[in-house]
């Protein structure tokens, strides 16, 4: 049995990236891989998942204000990741690292997520190439976020040292190509695990009629957006997992809730108001109604999904063409024959460069 190392942003205190990671170690061990997750803590993460934060006066005392809320939801994600992944011991440094998957792994995995984006990786690039290390490697819908002209860069110098090469976005794929860098698409690991598979992790039974926001950031159409829809389709409650409340009346905050509770309030809703990508990801995966606005920095993530999925439709600019998306309803028939496409185009990838053989149906 092959062992495999998985490398990304395990430990960050945010939705996706958590669900990404358990998604792919889940999905390569069913496909009879011995996998774990390496537990490298990167720096700049680590620094964010901080209760306290001493960089500023004013992050001083935002975090002072809101411990309550953090403490508890950083508690909650501690405990989703103590119970669904499959970590190594801590790894603390480059010369750890490089000793960990010299001697221990077949492959490493670098992937999903924004591996690939210096401005979140900082000066540890390096660690998410592996660079100098000694061991066969493969991306799997690794992100840029935005294409950055030096990350473009580092993955083209980086490229021969790949066994192959995926990424997530399709404007990284077709500059890759159009410098002559063999790569594949592929969806984030979350779309490779059916709804069978996420209905397993959820703990919820009943459906709300309820709006749910996941919106990172601020936006001043949320109010307007979001009473819409609650009046349009006689909705009786709103949930937000902000702390703001985005100054609309009832709404009710969830903001301490771990990667279980978000799962458990995408699965239990009627209608999606996001930004996020991974709050795009969920509403597919639990076949929601959903409305997508753009986000002012990376929306190529977003974009890209739905173009591939033919959802391009469910972006929305303000409540007049909002008026005109909330009548239809979206073929999850159609979708969901387009996502096995992926999964099957995915699995191909991975088992073309490590082999490997089912060992369970992926429900």
């Amino acid at each position: 049995m092959k062992k495999i190392g998985i490398l990304t942003f395990h430990n960050v205190i945010n939705y996706g990236g958590v669900l990404q990671c358990m998604a792919l170690q889940d999905f390569l061990k069913a496909y009879n891989y011995e996998v774990e997750v390496i537990n490298y803590k990167s720096k700049h993460i680590s620094k964010n998942n901080k209760l306290i934060k001493f960089s500023s006066i004013s992050n001083l005392i935002k975090s002072v204000l809101t411990l309550p809320f953090n403490y508890i939801r950083k508690k909650r994600y501690n405990n989703f990741i103590k119970n669904n992944l499959i970590l190594t011991n801590d790894v603390k440094n480059y010369d750890e690292l490089k000793k960990l998957c010299e001697e221990k792994y077949d492959y490493v995995i670098i992937g999903s997520d924004q591996v690939w984006n210096s401005e979140i990786t900082e000066n540890e690039a390096d660690v998410y190439f592996l660079e100098n290390i000694n061991v066969k490697k493969i991306s799997y819908a690794a992100s840029t976020g935005d294409d950055k002209i030096n990350d473009i860069n580092r993955i083209i110098k980086n490229s021969s040292d790949f066994e192959a090469i995926s990424v997530r976005e399709e404007t990284t794929y077709n500059k890759l190509l159009s410098n002559n860098i063999k790569a594949e698409l592929n969806v984030d690991p979350t779309l490779l695990l059916r709804t069978e598979y996420w209905n397993t992790k959820t703990t919820v039974i009943n459906n709300q009629n309820c709006l749910l926001l996941y919106i990172l950031g601020k936006n001043d159409k949320i109010a307007q957006l979001s009473n819409f829809i609650r009046k349009e389709k006689k909705l009786e409650k709103i949930y937000t997992f902000s702390k703001q409340k985005f100054g609309i009346v009832g709404i009710k905050s969830i903001a301490t809730s771990g990667p279980l509770e978000f799962l458990n309030y995408f699965k239990s809703s009627k209608y999606i108001l996001t930004n996020s990508f991974h709050g795009t990801v969920f509403s597919i995966i639990y076949k929601k109604e959903f409305f997508v606005m753009l986000p002012s920095k990376r929306p190529e993530r977003i974009i890209s999904l739905l173009n591939k999925l033919g959802l391009e439709n469910r972006i929305i600019y303000d409540v007049e063409n909002l008026k005109e998306i909330i009548k239809d309803k979206i073929d999850y028939k159609n979708i969901e024959k387009k996502l096995e496409d992926e999964r099957n185009k995915s699995l191909k990838y991975i088992t073309k460069v490590i082999g490997g053989k089912i060992k369970w149906k992926l429900l």
